[in-house]
């Protein structure tokens, strides 16, 4: 299944997705595709998500010297995306989620994109089996992982 196919309007993006965007040897046209869909879709993000992808390009470049600033270009283009970022966490939401991630088995920043999707009514798109299936229990619809990806 295509992303076109199975994607609504609006959905929540997980770093794992946007971390294959942002290193070359991960690509896969899959996440190519979805690509271009968060160019027009409705894409919501956790605050977190932002550091999540960072946190990426920096052991990236540390890891690969030079190489290392592919990285950092590729994750310039994310900057370009439309992206709907969820207000920042309070201490309320990190309570709630903390509920969620003891809950559901997950981490912590996993258990952030669950609580988005479920507030909001959103499909979650994400390549983190463990994720993914935590994230059915509560209804949240999952639009990734394709089996190839995971």
């Amino acid at each position: 299944m295509r992303p076109s196919a199975a994607m609504t309007d609006a959905w929540v993006l997980d770093a794992s997705i946007a971390i294959r965007w942002v290193l070359d040897d991960q690509a896969r046209p899959q996440t190519d595709d979805l690509l271009a869909r968060a160019s027009v879709d409705d894409v919501h993000v956790p605050d977190i998500w932002r550091y999540e992808v960072a946190q990426v390009v920096v052991r990236q470049h540390r890891e690969c010297g030079r190489a290392g600033y592919r990285a950092l270009e590729l994750a310039n283009r994310l900057y370009g995306l439309a992206l709907l970022v969820d207000q920042p966490l309070t201490w309320s939401r990190v309570l709630h989620c903390i509920g969620w991630s003891t809950g559901l088995g997950v981490k912590l920043p996993d258990a952030v994109y669950v609580d988005l999707a479920y507030r909001r009514g959103l499909p979650l798109a994400t390549l983190d089996r463990k994720q993914a299936e935590a994230a059915k229990q509560p209804g949240v619809r999952i639009i990734w992982p394709l089996p190839d990806l995971a």
